[in-house]
């Protein structure tokens, strides 16, 4: 435990340890009791400790949070329906991003769609307790409140493939993270649950030293064959004004970080 004392004298190399935390330290220093570091069932956790302050709880835990904006992202269209064999094209507009598409059966055509974040500002070594996915929705067509969405984590990275038929089959051949999401029935921005699949994943793809997260979008059952109406979902894209596709990562650091060697003593 370090005490309130040591704690002020050595304020800016705390503050420099905690770069990365959404923390108020003129407010937190002020009213700070002491600093713990706790072993919780193999984890270690720093502990702000504020049993001191009227109307506070006994301690305060801090789980570092990162928001990022996507990098990339295209959809694949499929011409010959949703039972194709593969993609026949990719597309990369400035404008929209359908999500999903799956055509009426006079049309008999589908589409599937990736979006890829940029997760190397992440420690290699974490365990990710929250994920979530927010897009800002352009249009939703009406058939789609009978249909639902499968999210994977793709075991490629997306930007990597140029091959339309490649990309097609890449969007479901890794992990399946969300399945039978409903969560998008209208317009305006949604924030999608990615579950702890993607918190594994996540954590996973940095321990491996991924720095990069590509989310693959299906419709969970494809059948544009026996569709009497178009089915579909459109987002606004990376290039376009307004709100990027984000990802939103809650996470914690299981090892005590390198303690600064410069630090005050404090006798007494």
């Amino acid at each position: 435990v370090f005490p309130k004392s040591w704690i002020i004298e050595n304020e800016a190399e705390i503050m420099r340890i905690a770069d990365n935390l959404n923390y108020d330290f003129d407010i937190g220093i002020e009213r700070l009791n002491a600093v713990r570091v706790i072993d919780d069932f193999g984890t270690s956790k720093v502990v702000m400790d504020y049993a001191d302050s009227p109307g506070a709880e006994n301690f305060i835990e801090i789980d570092p949070s990162i928001s990022l904006t996507a990098t990339e992202d295209k959809h694949v269209n499929e011409s010959s329906g949703c039972a194709g064999t593969g993609g026949t094209s990719i597309t990369d507009s400035s404008s929209e991003l359908f999500l999903v598409y799956e055509y009426s059966s006079s049309y008999n055509k589908c589409k599937r769609s990736f979006i890829e974040f940029d997760v190397s500002s992440l420690p290699d070594t974490i365990i990710v307790t929250d994920s979530t996915l927010t897009l800002k929705v352009d249009g939703v067509d009406g058939a789609m409140a009978n249909k639902s969405i499968d999210i994977y984590s793709m075991d490629t990275q997306a930007t990597t493939i140029s091959s339309a038929t490649t990309l097609w089959s890449a969007i479901s051949d890794g992990t399946l993270i969300t399945n039978d999401d409903t969560t998008i029935t209208t317009t305006g921005t949604h924030t999608i649950d990615l579950t702890s699949g993607a918190d594994t994943e996540i954590a996973s793809k940095r321990s491996n030293g991924d720095g990069w997260l590509s989310l693959g979008f299906k419709m969970s059952t494809e059948d544009s064959a026996n569709s009497s109406a178009n089915k579909s979902i459109k987002v606004s894209p990376t290039e376009a004004s307004g709100q990027d596709p984000q990802l939103d990562i809650t996470y914690t650091i299981p090892v005590v970080p390198t303690v600064p060697l410069n630090l005050a003593t404090t006798t007494g």
